[in-house]
Formats: C-alpha cells, sequence, structure tokens
C-alpha cells in the first residue's frame, strides 16, 4: 500500500510541474522556472503559473515606445 501513495504523490507532482511550465510557456515566461516551482510547490506553484502575467511581446513593446515618442514630441511642441 505504500508504494500506491507513492505513485500517487510522484503522479500529483510531475502532473503540477508539467501543467505550471506549460502555462508559463504560453504566458512567454521561462518553462524551467515554473517547471521547478510546480515540482516543488504543487497547487501552490501551478497557481501562481496562473495568475502571472503575459509577457509583453515584441510588437507590444514597439507599439508602446511609437506611442511614448508620440506623446514626447506632443509636449515638447506644445512648451515651446
Amino acid at each position: 500500500m505504500d508504494g500506491f501513495w507513492i505513485v500517487v504523490w510522484l503522479v500529483y507532482t510531475l502532473a503540477s510541474a508539467f501543467l505550471a511550465a506549460g502555462i508559463a510557456d504560453t504566458k512567454g515566461r521561462d518553462r524551467v522556472m515554473w517547471f521547478l516551482a510546480g515540482l516543488f510547490f504543487g497547487v501552490v506553484g501551478l497557481i501562481a503559473a496562473g495568475l502571472i502575467e503575459n509577457k509583453p511581446t515584441e510588437e507590444r513593446n514597439r507599439q508602446w515606445v511609437e506611442e511614448m515618442r508620440q506623446v514626447a514630441a506632443e509636449k515638447a511642441r506644445s512648451s515651446i
């Protein structure tokens, strides 16, 4: 019977680790770090992976930089 609980624990731990890594990967985060979080913290690591924000993409970063340039240019024109 002890072997059964070890297998249950192992399946639970690995499932949490792989799910946390998969969720983090879809959000653009580091898979290895979140795999380890799911492995060591179980469901807490899995919940944390689900709650993290998406990592900004390069396109979103470029759009933001362009918007900030336009705002700065408008402020510079209005202050003259």
